[in-house]
């Protein structure tokens, strides 16, 4: 108790020398996860499928319970079949696969530097090269029955995950060795948020933990009544830290990210198994509801407009929206006013993709999947990516105003007849390179060394050009026409400038000034002039050698 009260004396002593930005979030915030940044908020500024349109669904063979993160035009995630996947996100072919040699449920974190860390429940945690899939290092949990189903929070110096041996792990990104762990009283299945300096993480113990990110001592503990304990992943927004517990207290938290002092408390009509999203002073939040069997998605607000009780009052609700859900393993993100969920729809093995207005919990569309869904779902270009216990990843939408795009670039914008020119094709779909479309090219005049091709992984293409023999500037134009199946085609134009092929240039008199002149005639007098100089003087040697001969 001591030991408590001196670490939040401290902490304010700190927050009073320091100021706030002590706890601002986003300085360690450089990885990209199932939940988006590292303080766990599911706040995006991204483009929500207007539908429920299928774009793709990609097939692995067992459970997809992992949560996609997408990443640079490709989508990551892991599958019960012992796999973690790169899929192309525009098309829904894998670029690459990996075996990790256990269940993969836990999401991939993608760091800025392009690597990727994720644990499965083989008690191994592993970092590799998002581009290739190649596996740069791998860390063991000691204990051989341990399980890692958190994702990992990453910063510069160290990945954090929870897993079943009751700890929070701090691996060094350098050294890939542990640099800490913190020992808790249950498993940790859910995923630790960064906030400032410090990593807040649930347990199945029924408490949050705050704990410091350089030596993984405690900052605070609040302990809840949750018999089953702490499911959900924790979000810090705005100096507030909030969740939401399973059986035997179902509540959803908001606490003071500083001192762990409780904030406000909503007493939920159901346990909660999701995480919560947070957005402009709004919590998203799912639970179940214990009398009337499915799931409700909660609007709540971030702080508690009648403070002072801790208790969050009905009347603070904003809305709540029926899902379905028994299990809320799904958790919500946000975006552009939007709010995606996947449900398991009451147990029916037919889980879907859910889309609801985030002003007035208006359900929008939804999509059906031949399972249930308990991954949380990600989004890029317009394209939301779930997946599901049948199996697939599913995609979702698309930007119905994306176009495809052509362009064409000459080597030069000017050419002499008869020579030969390199012309290039760019094509991109979503301001992404596209590979595979094919181009079919024309030309006004000249010659082509291919009238059609496919482009490239980097969307390009690159033909060669013989251009005419003129005897007068002429100006030729290029056309190219895209094709890809599923997309709308694209056309592109350019123009090229030919120039008469000769060694020298004839100009108007106008052009050509007196001393310019000068530069030529000068010279060649000068050469008349030693020319006859030496004739003269050849002459007289000549007569001279004449006469001694006499």
């Amino acid at each position: 108790m001591r030991r408590a009260t001196v670490a939040v004396l401290l902490v304010l002593l700190l927050n009073a020398l320091v100021g706030p930005s002590l706890l601002s979030a986003g300085a360690y915030a450089q990885g990209r996860t199932f939940r988006g940044a590292m303080d766990l908020t599911a706040s995006f500024d991204l483009v929500v499928p207007k539908g429920n349109a299928l774009l793709w669904s990609f097939q692995t063979g067992d459970q997809v319970q992992s949560s996609p993160v997408p990443y640079a035009g490709r989508v990551y995630f892991g599958s019960n079949n012992g796999k973690i996947y790169a899929v192309d996100s525009l098309r829904g072919t894998e670029v690459w696969s990996l075996e990790l040699g256990g269940q993969v449920m836990a999401s991939p974190t993608i760091t800025d530097d392009g690597m990727l860390y994720i644990g499965c429940t083989n008690h191994t945690f592993f970092a590799i090269d998002a581009t290739t899939g190649v596996e740069k290092w791998r860390w063991t949990v000691p204990d051989p029955y341990s399980q890692i189903v958190s994702s990992a929070a990453v910063d510069d110096q160290r990945a954090y995950f929870g897993a079943s041996d009751r700890h929070l792990h701090a691996i060094n990104l350098t050294t890939h060795k542990e640099d800490w762990n913190f020992t808790v009283k249950g498993d940790v299945w859910g995923s630790p948020a960064l906030y400032g300096p410090r990593v807040y993480i649930g347990s199945l113990d029924g408490t949050m933990y705050s704990v410091w990110k350089d030596n993984g001592t405690l900052a605070w503990n609040f302990t809840t009544k949750s018999y089953e304990g702490i499911y959900s992943s924790p979000a810090v927004s705005d100096g507030k830290v909030v969740f939401v517990t399973a059986r035997g207290d179902e509540c959803v938290y908001a606490l003071d990210a500083a001192t762990g002092k409780l904030v406000w408390c909503f007493r939920a009509p159901g346990p909660g198994y999701g995480s919560p999203a947070i957005n402009n002073g709004t919590v998203y939040v799912p639970t179940w509801n214990l009398i009337t069997p499915g799931g409700l998605l909660w609007a709540l607000p971030l702080s508690d407009p009648t403070p002072g009780d801790g208790v969050l009052e009905n009347s603070s609700i904003k809305w709540s929206a029926y899902t379905g859900d028994v299990q809320g393993g799904s958790s919500p993100i946000y975006s552009r006013g939007k709010i995606l969920i996947g449900t398991d729809d009451n147990m029916g093995g037919t889980g879907k993709l859910l889309c609801f207005d985030a002003s007035n919990g208006k359900a929008l569309w939804n999509l059906s999947t031949g399972g249930d869904v308990y991954s949380t779902p990600g989004i890029q270009d317009g394209v939301a990516f779930v997946g599901s216990l049948d199996g697939r990843l599913y995609a979702v939408g698309g930007d119905p105003n994306a176009t495809m795009v052509v362009r064409i670039i000459p080597e030069a914008s000017s050419i002499q007849g008869g020579r030969v020119l390199g012309i290039s094709f760019l094509v991109t779909y979503r301001g992404l390179p596209l590979e595979g479309a094919f181009i079919k090219i024309n030309v006004t005049a000249g010659e082509l060394s291919q009238n059609g091709a496919s482009t490239f992984p980097d969307g390009t293409q690159r033909v060669k050009y013989q251009a005419l023999k003129v005897s007068s500037d002429m100006q030729v134009t290029f056309t190219a026409d895209a094709t890809f199946f599923g997309i709308d085609p694209a056309h592109g134009s350019a123009s090229l400038n030919i120039t008469p092929a000769s060694i020298y240039t004839i100009r108007s008199s106008s052009a050509l000034s007196l001393s310019k002149y000068l530069l030529y005639l000068v010279p060649m007098a000068v050469l008349i002039a030693v020319n006859v100089a030496l004739v003269v003087l050849g002459r007289r040697a000549i007569k001279g050698v004449a006469k001694d001969g006499k």
